[in-house]
């Protein structure tokens, strides 16, 4: 969303082994994608406009033109006038769509990799994932006292860009998540009242476990009617673009929220980064005024979490009507969001 891309021999394959049974299920599954001739359209665009004259020569044959005619002509001389007149002196020679001198330099573009000067992607990316869940209470024989269900999974990112969206340039970025749970179920008064519980650890290459407990309660108030109370937390880790992706755009670079980005781009020492708001104030301000810059501060990422509160109902009335309705509150923490900064 942050550019113009064109996916083109986009590749995706999923597979996925099971074993089930009553009380149990192992599965294991994994992700293959290959960006194939995917490339990134605002860059094609510039690198074409660099192929046929470079800015480092546009724009002085611009200015100078720009200038030389202000010199001439004077006031009388429309800022339109001479925009277009240097607009023609330093696009003389310019690359047009359909002649051989353009798709051979878009094929050239297209075909060099994002990190070597050109616009294309080299996303070999994979997902690796098992996971199982057993019914304990069945398979030790005591399920008419309560219900246990335990599950745990295991997942691996391999990101392979090679440089041209996330910052593996070196080497092959590995990510690993792992977690757990534990839920009890029980039945009491004859089934007039459900109690569930239960509990999930994560853990991530990057980021601290998170424990998320969860408790509700189904109250059965009429035959077919019942009334569900309920109190959850949830996590989200960083996904992994959020922590990895360096991304050249037509608008500037895209940086991952790890805290090895601000020293590779120096932001937290020779070359500090400001917020967008004090930018706009220091060029709005006519005299320009380095106090009103404000340097950006930086703080560790952390999951975001939520907690929310249900009170929800459902029954049939008359044998004729169905009504399903809730209401719920949800708090967050840690909110992820994106930010952007001037360097």
């Amino acid at each position: 969303g942050a550019d113009r891309y064109s996916l083109k021999n986009l590749k995706m394959a999923q597979h996925k082994f099971e074993l089930r049974h009553k009380n149990w299920f192992l599965r294991a599954y994994t992700t293959q994608e290959n960006a194939g001739d995917s490339y990134n359209t605002s860059a094609l665009g510039a690198f074409l406009n660099e192929a046929y004259r470079p800015s480092s020569v546009w724009f002085p044959t611009y200015i100078a033109t720009f200038s030389e005619g202000r010199r001439l002509n004077g006031p009388a001389a429309s800022d339109f006038a001479l925009h277009t007149a240097a607009r023609t002196s330093a696009d003389a020679g310019r690359l047009l769509p359909g002649t051989p001198a353009f798709d051979s330099a878009a094929r050239k573009i297209k075909s060099t990799p994002i990190r070597r000067g050109g616009a294309l992607f080299l996303d070999k990316s994979d997902l690796y994932a098992t996971e199982g869940q057993f019914n304990l209470s069945d398979m030790i024989g005591f399920s008419d006292v309560v219900e246990v269900m335990a599950g745990a999974s295991w997942k691996q990112w391999v990101m392979n860009s090679q440089g041209t969206i996330f910052a593996d340039t070196t080497q092959t970025i590995r990510l690993n998540e792992y977690g757990g749970y534990l839920q009890l179920k029980k039945r009491l008064l004859n089934d007039v009242l459900t109690l569930t519980a239960s509990g999930r650890y994560d853990k991530q290459t990057n980021f601290d476990g998170k424990f998320t407990p969860r408790v509700s309660a189904v109250i059965k108030v009429a035959r077919e009617n019942f009334l569900r109370l309920s109190y959850q937390t949830a996590y989200r880790f960083p996904t992994n673009q959020n922590q990895y992706i360096s991304l050249v755009t037509g608008s500037g670079v895209l940086m991952g929220c790890l805290p090895e980005f601000q020293s590779y781009y120096k932001l937290n020492s020779t070359l500090p980064g400001y917020t967008a708001a004090s930018v706009l104030a220091y060029r709005s301000g006519g005299i320009a005024d380095s106090g009103r810059l404000v340097r950006a501060q930086y703080k560790d990422v952390k999951p975001e979490t939520v907690k929310s509160f249900e009170l929800g109902y459902k029954g049939v009335i008359a044998k004729k009507l169905m009504v399903d309705g809730y209401v719920y509150y949800s708090q967050y923490k840690d909110f992820l969001v994106g930010t952007a900064v001037v360097q």
